[in-house]
């Protein structure tokens, strides 16, 4: 997880990694449900608490004595802000659709998306106008929490 959400850090266009891969997953998904309809399951795209975890190895390989508690949600909103602030703008170029990955306040609170605008309109069973833009959470929900799983019929 690391080092995709650190080649995004470098790179602000992106065509390749593990965040594209979950990415045309995902668009083809919306697709088919939206074409032939279904449950549409978004898990998280980068749990901040898998995050922290993850940056909690290589700090302790590096020797140093410092751990960040994942369960924590002040750790983990002041991780996600982190992240999403560094990529911000950050876009992917799938086949038949485009993500940009933007961050927001609404009246709950500050929201991490990440923007999925396709490029054909759909005419299934639920209608879709090309270039309206689908928002799902990647990083942590509006409670601080991130179970790792964004359901919705």
């Amino acid at each position: 997880m690391l080092l995709d959400l650190g080649h995004s850090v470098a790179h602000d266009e992106r065509n390749k990694g593990q965040t594209f891969e979950y990415l045309e997953r995902y668009a083809r998904r919306v697709r088919i449900v939206f074409t032939h309809g279904g449950r549409l399951h978004v898990p998280l795209a980068y749990p901040v608490e898998d995050v922290i975890r993850e940056l909690n190895l290589v700090l302790r390989d590096l020797g140093l004595a410092v751990k960040l508690d994942p369960d924590d949600i002040a750790t983990r909103q002041v991780m996600a802000a982190g992240i999403a602030d560094a990529l911000d703008g950050t876009s992917f170029a799938l086949k038949g659709a485009t993500v940009v990955i933007s961050t927001g306040v609404s009246e709950v609170g500050k929201h991490y998306s990440l923007q999925l605008t396709l490029r054909d309109s759909i005419d299934g069973v639920i209608k879709y106008r090309a270039g309206t833009k689908i928002g799902l959470p990647w990083l942590i929900d509006t409670k601080g929490e991130s179970d790792g799983d964004a359901s919705s019929t």
